[in-house]
């Protein structure tokens, strides 16, 4: 599903994101 693929998406550019800056502001995003 179209949703599915936008979650893939999503998730990628998160872990991407925690590999290249400071994992604080990401990991406390993902934590809540």
């Amino acid at each position: 599903s179209p949703i599915n693929f936008l979650v893939h998406i999503f998730s990628t550019l998160i872990s991407y994101s925690l590999q290249r800056k400071k994992p604080s502001i990401s990991n406390s995003f993902f934590v809540g």
